[in-house]
Formats: C-alpha cells, structure tokens, sequence
C-alpha cells in the first residue's frame, strides 16, 4: 500500500516526506484496506 502510493519502507524516509491522505487512500482501496484518520 505504501509503495503504491509512492513510499518504499524499506528505504529510508526523505526529510519532509508525506503521503497526501488522498492518495494513500486510493493506494489502499485496491487490497481491502480503509484509511481511518491521520497517524498519530
């Protein structure tokens, strides 16, 4: 889900980065998964 969206979590996270709530809910849509809310 989080490739999907634009993140690989095996590499280390870029300064600054973020996932638009909207498109990491389109990248969750297709295994089953719901974006609840923001993360803590």
């Amino acid at each position: 889900m989080f490739r999907h969206a634009g993140r690989d979590p095996r590499k280390p996270r870029p300064e600054g980065f973020e996932i638009p709530p909207q498109l990491l809910a389109e990248a969750a849509e297709p295994s089953g998964n719901a974006v609840l809310g923001p993360p803590r």
